[in-house]
């Protein structure tokens, strides 16, 4: 048995698969520990004669979308850590020592570091626009993760490590979502009982290969076309797979993510606002450029809501009730036994979510207070200095959906 699989689908990707694989073979991972698995997609260029140079396995899926690929990789790999890379990454020499350094508790689902856009392919102002949007978006440490967002924390699929039994566990990714099945498997994860966590060091560098402006665009477009799907998968709730134990309540989501649809709108429609100002009156095309591809996204949102693509509840299985349950000893003989609902998401700014009523925690709660401690027990944070720290409580102050 392998420590990690790689698992790499791959449509027509013979632009960026030799740097992709040279990147995994040249790691300072051990080889003996790793084996990598490259899923052609039905690719109609020179991808699979491009893999069959390397010592990594290939294997074939008919079934079009990342899902099924990943999914049939999954399948194969023997490993005891699934390791995902989009044929468009790199990864630097450490980037598997630093991913299992952060995996290594067992409540630790899955993990992944920052993802930073390269000009080795495409547009060069393209690539520039992307560095700077999500170099913006993420206050330069184009870490994903550490952002509390309306959604589920998310671990990009595009490089990132699972831990198999978890992923297996959530059976893996939804196929019959075309985009956003990342951001539900990870809801899901935290949904059965695990955390998330960030390795900031395990760094990756990804490759946008399209056709230019029209191709990038056209993906926006698809963003919100497709977002619809993953909306409405959750808002049909969630059925607990086996057992008693109901939580977190499906009503609950329901109305999570009817806030959720109408927060996302109204932001969209406030950064188009704010993005036309700041085009005029800075006179810099990367406003217009980011005003123009939320134009797009609504777009794809509005026409993809009449597909009206029907999904069941969700059905996850929970992990045992005793390794949910988080009791915390805040001294002086007092212990706070946290619901077990809560999960950590492990970065260096960490918070703490309580799945059931889709919010961070908030300080000025019990529970939030409680989750100052349940970081440092948990994860050796010095709480002393981080309950004082403006950032945390910036992140733990405040309540967001997710």
């Amino acid at each position: 048995m392998k420590k990690v699989s790689v698992i790499i689908p791959a449509y027509n990707a013979q632009k960026t698969i030799e740097k992709c694989l040279q990147s995994i073979l040249e790691s300072d991972f051990e080889t003996n520990d790793l084996e990598v698995i490259v899923v052609n997609n039905n690719s109609i260029d020179n991808t699979c004669a491009l893999v069959e140079k390397f010592p990594v396995t290939l294997i074939h899926e008919k079934e079009k979308g990342p899902a099924f690929a990943r999914n049939a990789g999954a399948k194969k790999a023997t490993g005891k850590y699934l390791a995902f890379l989009d044929a468009d990454t790199y990864i630097e020499k450490d980037w598997f020592d630093e991913l299992l350094k952060v995996m290594a508790s067992p409540l630790v689902g899955a993990a992944c570091g920052p993802i930073f856009p390269c000009k080795e392919q495409g547009s060069g102002s393209l690539n520039d626009f992307r560095y700077r949007m999500i170099k913006a978006s993420t206050g330069g440490t184009f870490n994903i993760l550490e952002l509390v967002v309306r959604e589920s924390p998310m671990i990009n699929s595009a490089a990132c490590m699972y831990r198999k039994s978890a992923f297996d566990f959530v059976n893996g990714f939804e196929s019959r979502l075309i985009r956003h099945e990342d951001i539900d498997l990870s809801k899901r994860l935290c949904v059965a009982g695990y955390d998330l966590a960030l390795a900031p060091k395990a760094k990756c560098h990804v490759q946008f290969h399209g056709e230019g402006w029209l191709d990038y665009f056209k993906r926006s477009y698809l963003h919100g076309y497709y977002k619809n799907d993953y909306i409405a998968r959750w808002q049909q709730g969630i059925k607990i797979e086996g057992g008693t134990d109901r939580q977190p309540e499906a009503s609950e989501h329901r109305k999570v993510f009817k806030k959720q649809s109408f927060a996302n709108s109204w932001w969209a429609i406030k950064n188009i606002i704010k993005f036309s100002l700041l085009s005029i009156f800075k006179l810099d095309s990367y406003w217009f450029k980011l005003m123009l591809m939320d134009v797009v996204k609504i777009i794809g949102q509005l026409r993809g809501h009449y597909r009206r693509k029907m999904f069941a509840p969700v059905v996850v299985k929970l992990l045992p009730a005793e390794l949910r349950k988080r009791v915390v000893d805040i001294g002086g003989g007092r212990e706070i036994e946290l619901s077990s609902t809560i999960r950590v998401i492990r970065t260096p700014s960490p918070y703490v979510l309580d799945i059931n009523k889709g919010m961070a925690l908030e300080l000025s709660r019990n529970n939030g207070l409680a989750a100052v401690f349940l970081l440092d027990k948990y994860m050796g944070v010095d709480t002393s200095e981080l309950y004082q720290s403006e950032a945390f409580k910036r992140v733990l102050a405040k309540s967001f959906l997710i």
